[in-house]
């Protein structure tokens, strides 16, 4: 039987790759194999970056509205387009303001680039 590819045989596994590798790909993370040809000054940098950014995220976590909105209950908020459970986030009235809980939204899926739109009706 042919998979989606077209071919008969099944998918090999790469048998080369260790299991913190494959752990570390299916988790969004960074693998740097130790050999001579790494560059600890580039390893950093691409840290640093990652932390830096995740920071900055983090830090926007009340997003103040232009308006007050008709009915907070009806108020969307959507991350790179994709609609956010109302578990994470909710409406502060005092502040007129969304607050984002970033610490329940899996930061390797956030890029940079990627826009946050509050919805609603004001």
């Amino acid at each position: 039987m042919a998979d989606a590819t077209g071919d008969d045989e099944p998918p090999v596994q790469d048998l080369s790759e260790t299991p913190y590798e494959a752990l570390v790909g299916k988790t969004g993370g960074t693998y740097w194999k130790l050999d001579c040809k790494l560059k600890m000054e580039t390893a950093l940098r691409e840290f640093a970056e990652k932390v830096k950014f995740r920071a900055y995220v983090q830090a926007k976590r009340f997003i103040n509205l232009t308006k007050t909105p008709i009915d907070p209950s009806k108020i969307e908020v959507f991350l790179s387009g994709n609609r956010l459970a109302p578990t994470l986030w909710r409406y502060d009235a005092g502040k007129n303001a969304v607050e984002i809980f970033w610490d329940k939204i899996d930061m390797s899926t956030v890029k940079p680039g990627d826009r946050i739109e509050i919805k609603y009706e004001g």
